[in-house]
C-alpha cells in the first residue's frame, strides 16, 4: 500500500491527471481503502495471469488452446504462492485480508482455478459461435452462387 500511496503523491504526475483530481475534489491522500486496493490487486493479478499463462502459444487456425490439466494445476499453484508473496511485499500485515477473509495461497489457487475454468468455457462458447457463423456463411454463399447461376427458383 505504501508504493501505491507514494505513486499517488508523486510530484511527476501529469498536469492532466492533477486537473482531473482537482475537478473530482481529490486530495493528496489516496482515495481508496486498503481493502479496496487489495481486492482490485487480487482480481487483476488472477485475471491477467490466467489470460496470459492459462493458455498455450497461438496456433494459426486454432488460436490459443487451454493448457492441459497438469499444467493448469501447476500454474494456479504457482500463482497462489506468488500472489501471496506479492501481497506480503505490497501490503502491511493488518491490510492483507478482504473483510475478515485472509488471502492465502489455497484461496488464491481456488479462485484462479474457478476463473480459469470460466475462461476456458467462455473460449469454447466463442469457438462454437464462430463455427456456427462460418457454417451459416458458407450456406449463404452457396445459395447466392446458385441464385446468380440461375439454379434456384
Amino acid at each position: 500500500m505504501t508504493r501505491l500511496e507514494r505513486a499517488w503523491k508523486d510530484p511527476a504526475v501529469s498536469t492532466q491527471e492533477l486537473e482531473m483530481r482537482a475537478k473530482c475534489g481529490a486530495s493528496n491522500k489516496l482515495p481508496v481503502s486498503p481493502a479496496v486496493a487489495l481486492t482490485a490487486y487480487v482480481r487483476h493479478c488472477i485475471t491477467k495471469m490466467n489470460t496470459c499463462m492459462g493458455f498455450s502459444a497461438h496456433i494459426p487456425g486454432m488460436g490459443r488452446q487451454p493448457l492441459g490439466a497438469g499444467e493448469q494445476e501447476r500454474h494456479v499453484k504457482q500463482l497462489g504462492a506468488a500472489l501471496v508473496a506479492a501481497i506480503g511485499r505490497d501490503f502491511a500485515a493488518p491490510h492483507r485480508s478482504i473483510a475478515s477473509l485472509p488471502i492465502t495461497a489455497n484461496l488464491v489457487t481456488e479462485l484462479a482455478q474457478a476463473h480459469l475454468r470460466a475462461c476456458v468455457l467462455y473460449q469454447n462458447e466463442l469457438s462454437n459461435a464462430l463455427a456456427r457463423a462460418n457454417m451459416e456463411g458458407e450456406e449463404a454463399r452457396r445459395q447466392e452462387r446458385m441464385r446468380i447461376w440461375g439454379y434456384s427458383s
